[in-house]
């Protein structure tokens, strides 16, 4: 009986350790190992269809991925009202890195105009959206790589990333 308890244990020891190993591995190749956030920003724009006091503004963002396969999308799930509404936009490849990593962006130019006068709030090109009040807007993103039939989200750790735009 001794000897068929300890060979259970053994086997049972060993599976343990294969499925640790196993998942252990799966987590090393987390999101962040295939897209992650590389930059953001935002810009005055200066159209020139509009008065003075709307501070008219660009924003861009960057992403690393790897470069896994010739075919891919990488995108943009993001929001500038706390996710009562989203928007996906697809960046574009940009220029490669060393270690076979690409960097992808978008430009949103122009992304919309902060209002100092007439509204006092944010009016967002992309959406259409007006809000008022506030003299800033936060922008809320996640990016998406997809990539032989596999997709990687870089969300900084479930917190999302945010820009915030000042008038």
């Amino acid at each position: 009986m001794k000897l068929f308890t300890n060979i259970y244990f053994a086997k049972k020891t060993f599976m343990t350790a294969m499925v640790f190993t196993l998942l252990a591995g799966f987590a090393g190749v987390s999101s962040a190992a295939e897209v992650a956030f590389r930059g953001h920003g935002s810009w005055n724009v200066q159209t020139g269809t509009v008065p003075a006091y709307w501070a008219e503004k660009g924003v861009w963002v960057d992403a690393t991925v790897q470069n896994i396969a010739y075919s891919k999308e990488v995108s943009i799930l993001w929001t500038d009202d706390d996710w009562t509404t989203s928007q996906t936009a697809n960046l574009t490849y940009d220029y490669s890195l060393p270690n076979n990593y690409e960097v992808w962006g978008v430009d949103f130019s122009p992304m919309g105009r902060l209002d100092s006068y007439y509204i006092g709030g944010w009016h967002n090109y992309v959406t259409n959206h007006t809000r008022s009040g506030g003299t800033s807007v936060t922008i809320k993103y996640a990016i998406s790589y997809k990539v032989n039939g596999n997709t990687y989200w870089d969300n900084n750790n479930g917190q999302n990333y945010s820009l915030l735009i000042n008038l």
